[in-house]
């Protein structure tokens, strides 16, 4: 996917507010979204330490750039089900 690919997922469609153009950073389920996985795949990856993560007080989220950088890159399997 190019960069100019995902970032545009951001604020792109129809239902995003103007102001999460700019959101820099998103919960695990919002992150799910945007790779397009599971939000316990996120969880693994937060685990694994593939994901970096913010945390204000009890919440765990995921800076812009950090998404940005994982869905640039490439994964191997994860050793998940086959």
């Amino acid at each position: 996917m190019a960069a100019e690919g995902f970032s545009s997922f951001f604020g792109s469609r129809p239902e995003h507010s103007p102001t999460e153009q700019f959101k820099l950073l998103f919960t695990q389920k919002e992150s799910a979204v945007a790779l397009a996985v599971s939000l316990r795949t996120v969880q693994h990856l937060i685990e694994s330490g593939a994901l970096p993560v913010k945390r204000i007080g009890r919440r765990v989220l995921i800076h812009r750039k950090d998404l940005e950088r994982f869905a640039l890159g490439d994964h191997p399997s994860m050793g998940g089900r086959s």
